[in-house]
């Protein structure tokens, strides 16, 4: 069964807290979707509050980013390229007048 489809079994892992709505695993393991998608799901926290994925607003909150691609649009950024332009803007700032 998948969960994206609305079909879960309930009686055997998961609870349920009627007043937040926050569903909880209901034994002590690991939750592995079987390759199925998540749908609908207005946010994700994590425990520690270091990250966390907000759908209402569209933002991801980290503390920290790895990437080997910075995307903003349709313009891209490899580790090199950013590289690149932070010397260049360095060159910039040292020809200035003082």
């Amino acid at each position: 069964d998948s969960i994206s489809s609305g079909n879960i079994n309930t009686n055997s892992i998961w609870t349920t807290d009627e007043t937040t709505g926050a569903i909880k695993l209901a034994i002590s393991q690991s939750l592995d979707l079987n390759n199925q998608d998540m749908k609908n799901v207005r946010s994700i926290l994590s425990s520690s509050g270091k990250w966390s994925i907000d759908n209402e607003n569209g933002t991801i909150t980290v503390e920290e980013v790895n990437s080997k691609k910075l995307c903003l649009n349709d313009q891209c950024l490899d580790r090199e390229e950013l590289k690149s332009l932070l010397e260049m803007k360095a060159e910039l700032i040292n020809l200035l007048p003082q």
